[in-house]
């Protein structure tokens, strides 16, 4: 007994100093500057006692139609604040605007937005919460997560935060803290709040530190009951009170006490630690030194009011320390014990002058009026803007936590060789997880609620058979593991309540996880809480496991970028999960080679500046009927920062154009096929460009082309003849078919589809259309003449000399291993034709609606498949092959061309001849300088690295290696008539793209 109580002493000598030294290096809020200013003094004086005590009681504010209510305690008792709660953005600006004016001393509004104001304010923006940035190995974003919540309150006209939480949760039972903390380590729940004051406080919104002296080792929930907390004065001292004590010398302006039994710190029964003298007195203000405003937690919870009535709450919490009571609902019965109180000499005449003037001062410090009015006009948008948007993106990404990672299974590689699943478990709909993955590959997506019944897991594990990887996602489960029941649905519409693990986890989702960890390759992405990983029994078993601590979007987005490499994986585990997965667990994963999805912030650009400009200029071809609808693609440093579809398929606005659909891309074709196929032949040795193209193509020996080289052909400096007009060849001087030139149905003689039912016999192109190439005129060598003949003879040559036939060659050599499955040719054979954007009513060859068959007579004589044109595609597919050129080769890790290869043919190959193509390949013009914004191809900012392409339908891309920029327009500016030149009159593509030069030259600032 003696040496314990030797110990207890020699501890509590130590507390003491560790205490002393913490005051040393105290730091004081900057509002205590102002207690005694004279604005504090001249309202001080101005108030009645009564007004005085009222000050440090603040009511709660719910809905408008409750107004009326407050209104009466603000008129009647002058209490000193409003904390409000669930509301749309502007009924909390109604509210404000109406109780401003009622108070002499202007009112100070509070909120408790631990994730940001979206935790109250319905239609505001939600941050994550504080565990999933606990994972967070950057500080920096929190504090710009602070800054950014401040600026929200700033709009909204309120002044206090409840937050952050920096309770050590280190109790994985804890129904009421848990996600809230930042984790269980204290050093790392200390920075994390550290830097989300120091972004609050810098923008002068008061920052209140919770829950004094720590809420995190509890299983009872203080809004029901009294918590006790066991631990000795050594333990509290190294983890409860250890971000407190640091956080306080660093001048957070705000403490919020919990309702706590700790004997360790006061042993009096039921004695809350909210109202206990020797607590928040003796520790709080003694011992840590803290001199700012002190906030009860919400006064009516049951911990507190299980063993005190109303207005004793009140005065003991005033008595023990507190400045402010919260959520007071019964003011006159507070008012009435508190002047008891102090008649009493419980609470002294001068504690309520310090804490008066302390609030006053506060109000003072953050410019609060009575004057002040929250303007309502955008105030929803002002809520959610696009820096925030983006800000939390780079949250979400940060926080994602690889647990497992097998054979270094991700980022993925390989697409084409994977046969990919994607389920969401716990959804019956797509969710933003499954959408994402559809982004990256081809997926086929499976769904299943989260009672996971026998019947359904059965269905489900035969259908994925057939998958060589699966991508799962565990969704909508509960935040608190207190949670354990679902409602599921029965097959005759009722729904019953089904008993489950913690989380809301039900035996048949554990089942099921144990079979996708265990006997398929998975990866699984856990959207919860990081407790719930270890209510998911053989989840540790997966290939691959990733947590994002939370569910919503930007996680699920975040999740699945992880997985292809569209962004880095850098988060740590925050809490200790069990031995397999303690605190600190996290493999890093190097992403940033396959394009990633974010904000137009994130690479410099205004997102309501690019939306703006690129959704006018859309609107003006739409409105001339430029073409019916359209696809516009900016990606920037390798992250897509604008994909959108626009219109409608045709003008009859039956179908609209979304992002999946495909276009024709006309002769887009000779650079993302047939360019795309010599480079690698050039890449792998096969053929040289400086070589005679006769060397390759047999029909040119004997001929004025013989010693053409690769090179001039593919500058298109050859001379050779711009196009041949081959369907008029198939016509009698009555301009009809000649006989044995097409049928109206397939066959072994007819088997070339030009149209729906038109077929074109099968010796046409060995006996008539190559040698139309082979004899056709020839021009002056040497200089610039564009021509698409040569393009017609690729496919030829790429089977002789692969035994592929084109499109299989280009499928099993780029698109599908890019995952650009929408890259295809005849793309009806693929796809439906609702997902085919028409071109040409053809009245003239084929009679019909050019619908998933190619718009080029050429290529249509070809079967659809050839160099000049023939393949369709999405601007989102099209896209990465263009990254892949950017990148110099490389995309998702695996190298496509070597890099020497895409420079020389993305570079000028004849500039001395005023030809300013490369190899295939479009370049600005060489005088762009010296020209008009107007004149200047394709825009006057385009730098000489760029290069890209055009095509007759109204496609058109361009990239930018100099600013790391890819642009994709796909329109059918041909429907219904080629003869639509409005496109190119308005010069919509040139001016859209200038007009992203000109926002990166406006340099947006990123938050910092």
């Amino acid at each position: 007994m003696k040496m314990k109580k030797a110990l207890k002493a020699i501890l509590l000598l130590w507390w003491s100093v560790a205490s002393y030294v913490a005051q040393a290096q105290q730091q004081k809020p900057d509002f205590l500057n102002y207690t005694k200013s004279p604005w504090v003094d001249s309202v001080y004086n101005a108030m009645t006692p009564d007004e005085r005590i009222a000050q440090l009681i603040f009511v709660p504010s719910f809905k408008t139609d409750q107004m009326p209510m407050v209104e009466e305690l603000i008129d009647k008792y002058k209490v000193g604040g409003v904390v409000f709660f669930r509301a749309n953005a502007v009924d909390h600006a109604l509210m404000i605007n109406r109780y401003t004016p009622m108070s002499k001393v202007p009112l100070a509004y509070a909120l408790d937005a631990e994730w940001g104001v979206g935790m109250r304010v319905l239609d505001g923006i939600s941050f994550p919460y504080a565990m999933t940035l606990g994972a967070i190995q950057d500080e920096a974003l929190v504090y710009d997560m602070g800054r950014a919540i401040a600026r929200h309150f700033h709009r909204l006209g309120m002044h206090i935060n409840f937050a952050p939480v920096a309770d050590v949760n280190n109790n994985p039972k804890n129904p009421v803290i848990s996600y809230r903390s930042f984790g269980e380590n204290p050093e790392n729940v200390y920075r994390k709040a550290s830097a989300y004051v120091r972004g609050l406080q810098d923008e002068k919104i008061l920052a209140v530190i919770k829950h004094f002296p720590g809420h995190g080792d509890t299983d009872v929930d203080s809004h029901h009951d009294l918590p006790i907390i066991k631990h000795d004065i050594a333990r509290l001292d190294s983890v409860e009170l250890y971000p407190f004590k640091k956080l306080v010398a660093d001048g957070a302006g705000g403490v919020m006490t919990a309702h706590l039994s700790i004997p360790a710190l006061d042993n009096t029964p039921n004695e809350a630690s909210s109202l206990s003298d020797k607590i928040i007195k003796g520790i709080l203000r003694e011992k840590l030194g803290f001199e700012g405003l002190t906030f009860t937690d919400g006064i009516h919870m049951q911990g507190i009011i299980k063993h005190n009535s109303i207005g004793e709450a009140h005065a003991k919490a005033l008595a023990a320390g507190n400045d402010v009571v919260e959520f007071s609902t019964n003011v006159k019965e507070a008012l009435d014990a508190i002047r008891k109180a102090i008649k009493d000499g419980t609470i002294t005449e001068k504690d309520i002058e310090e804490k008066c003037r302390k609030l006053l001062a506060f109000k003072y410090w953050a410019g609060i009026s009575k004057d002040s009015v929250v303007k309502t006009e955008n105030l929803t948008e002002d809520l959610n803007n696009s820096q925030d948007l983006w800000l939390n993106d780079r949250l979400a990404q940060a926080a994602v936590t690889v647990l497992k990672n097998d054979q270094n299974l991700m980022p993925l590689k390989a697409l084409d060789q994977k046969k990919m699943a994607v389920l969401s478990i716990g959804s019956t709909d797509n969710t933003p997880f499954q959408l994402m993955a559809a982004n990256y590959t081809k997926v086929d997506f499976f769904n299943i609620d989260a009672a996971c019944k026998a019947e359904d897991i059965k269905k489900l594990k035969e259908a994925l058979k057939e998958y060589d990887l699966v991508l799962a996602g565990v969704h909508n489960l509960f935040k608190s593991p207190s949670r354990k029941s679902i409602v599921v649905n029965l097959n005759d519409g009722k729904e019953e309540k089904l008993k489950t693990r913690a989380f809301g986890i039900s035996d048949g989702m554990v089942e099921l996880i144990k079979y996708l960890s265990q006997e398929k390759n998975a990866i699984i992405s856990v959207f919860a809480n990081a407790y719930a990983v270890d209510v998911l029994e053989g989840v540790e078993d997966a290939k691959g496991l990733l947590l994002t601590y939370q569910d919503g979007r930007n996680m699920e987005e975040a999740a699945v970028q992880v997985i292809f490499g569209g962004c880095d994986a850098t988060g740590k585990l925050p809490v200790s999960i069990n031995q397999t997965f303690p605190v600190g667990s996290g493999i890093d994963i190097l992403g940033g080679n396959r394009l990633g999805y974010t904000e137009p912030e994130a690479v410099g650009i205004s997102a309501d500046a690019l939306n703006t400009m690129i959704d006018s200029l859309v609107q003006e071809g739409l409105d001339v009927q430029a073409y019916p609808g359209c696809q516009v693609l900016v990606a920037r440093k390798g992250k897509v920062i604008l994909n959108k579809a626009y219109g409608f398929h045709t003008y009859y606005k039956n179908e609209p154009v979304t992002s999946k659909d495909v276009y024709d891309l006309a002769s887009v074709t000779k650079v993302a096929a047939a360019t795309t196929s010599i480079m690698k032949m050039q890449g792998d040795g096969v053929w040289k460009m400086d070589m005679p193209f006769s060397t390759y193509w047999k029909d040119f020996k004997g001929t004025d082309k013989e010693v053409l080289t690769f090179r001039e052909i593919l500058a298109h400096q050859a001379g050779l003849k711009p196009y041949l007009s081959f369907w008029t060849e198939t016509l009698d001087e009555n301009k009809e078919f000649k006989k044995n030139t097409f049928d109206v149905r397939p066959s072994k003689k007819y088997p070339v589809q030009v149209a729906p039912h038109l077929f074109l016999h099968k010796k046409f192109k060995d006996k008539y259309l190559y040698k139309m190439v082979a004899a056709s005129e020839l021009g002056e060598k040497g200089t610039y003449r564009y021509s698409g003949l040569s393009f017609l003879l690729y496919p030829e040559m790429i089977e002789q000399q692969t035994g592929k036939t084109f499109d299989t060659f280009l499928d099993d050599s780029f698109y599908a291993p890019l995952g650009a499955n929408r890259l295809t040719f005849n793309p009806s054979r693929k796809f439906s034709s609702k997902e085919i954007i028409p071109t040409e009513n053809d009245n003239i060859f084929r009679f019909s609606t050019m619908q998933g068959y190619v718009h080029d007579e050429a290529a249509a004589m070809l079967g659809g498949v050839s160099g000049n044109a023939g393949l369709f595609g999405n601007a989102q597919d099209l896209a990465k092959l263009l990254q892949m050129f950017l990148q110099e080769g490389n995309y998702g890790g695996e190298s496509y061309l070597p890099a020497e290869t895409v420079k020389e043919f993305t570079s000028v190959q004849f500039p001395q001849n005023d030809n300013r193509r490369g190899l295939g390949f479009d370049k600005p013009s060489l005088d762009n300088e010296e020209k008009s914004e107007a004149d200047a191809y394709p825009c006057k900012s385009a730098s000489m690295d760029s290069y890209g392409h055009t095509g007759f339908t109204g496609t058109m891309f361009w990239v930018d290696p100099k600013e790391e920029l890819v642009f994709v327009f796909l329109s059918n500016r041909v429907y219904p008539t080629r003869e639509n030149s409005e496109l190119y009159k308005r010069n919509i593509r040139s001016r859209m793209l200038q007009g992203i030069y000109d926002l990166i030259d406006q340099k947006v600032a990123s938050i910092k």
